[in-house]
């Protein structure tokens, strides 16, 4: 009795198992399901599609490794010849260290002097001053742009700023479509998440604001805004002046100044100048007098 009543109650327990998982396939292949898996998949899609608006430090460690290249290309082409003149340095100086190498101002830079014959502490302070003021010098007309590294730099720079706030400008309009998108599809989120076996079996399928019309409604898309043109200034044309021309033209052939043909300077500032009040009188007077 005891086995029977044990075999009846797996009977039963398999039977329930059974008909949940077929209940719960058909409840995966139910239209309304798939339409619910395909919002929850749009919605992931666009959120894993924004992107990150900082990016700021990137550029800046390119700039500084661009800046530090084209610097030490300037000091490479400064010679090391510059330090003659300096307090102490003379040509046999200046001959001594090239004999030793050292062609560029770039390869006195932290350079042991004393490792050069016939230069003690002495003379070896006085090139460590003389180095510092010229890489002083240099890193000044860098900085300046009045090298041709540092006019490089200045333009590579600016080149390298302008594709970096472009880049960062396209990916704000991007974020801003992918919420305006998201936006559109939280209403068909709401009824997807409705859309469970649990309701399913309850509800024998219906899932409250799903319809035809709803689930063939194509799913909202990013719409990326376009970049807002240049603003170019508009200059108001500038007439030029021929009365200067037309007065040398007439003093070359012996006559007085005469002004451009068709424009009488007289009548043009009688005309640009306001009527004063006590004008239509002054008329009247002359009138009567005549």
């Amino acid at each position: 009795m005891k086995y029977f009543l044990l075999g009846f109650l797996l009977l039963i327990v398999g039977t329930a198992v059974v008909s949940l998982a077929f209940f719960y396939w058909k409840f995966r292949h139910a239209p309304a399901a798939l339409w619910a898996h395909r919002i929850r998949r749009r919605l992931e899609d666009l959120q894993s599609q924004v992107q990150p608006l900082d990016r700021t430090t990137d550029t800046q460690s390119r700039g500084a490794k661009l800046g530090e290249t084209l610097f030490q290309t300037h000091l490479r082409s400064i010679p090391s010849s510059a330090v003659l003149g300096f307090a102490g340095i003379g040509p046999g100086t200046v001959e001594r260290i090239q004999s030793a190498g050292l062609r560029s101002l770039a390869q006195l830079i932290g350079y042991d002097f004393e490792r050069i014959p016939g230069f003690g502490p002495a003379k070896a302070t006085e090139m460590k001053a003389a180095v510092h003021k010229l890489w002083k010098d240099a890193k000044a007309r860098f900085e300046a742009g009045a090298c041709s590294e540092g006019r490089e730099y200045q333009k590579r720079w600016a080149e390298m700023a302008a594709a970096d706030h472009a880049e960062r400008d396209m990916r704000r309009r991007t974020n801003a479509g992918i919420e305006r998108a998201i936006l559109e599809l939280e209403p068909l989120v709401r009824i997807a998440d409705d859309a469970t076996f649990w309701n399913h079996l309850l509800h024998k399928g219906h899932v409250p604001g799903l319809t035809d019309e709803v689930m063939d409604r194509p799913l909202p898309d990013i719409v990326i805004e376009a970049a807002p043109a240049p603003i170019i200034p508009v200059l108001k044309p500038v007439t030029p002046d021929v009365r200067p021309a037309v007065a040398l033209a007439a003093r070359k052939a012996g006559d007085k100044p005469v002004s451009p043909p068709g424009i009488d300077p007289f009548k043009q500032a009688l005309r640009a100048a306001p009527e004063h009040g006590l004008l239509p009188k002054l008329r009247a007077y002359c009138a009567f007098a005549l």
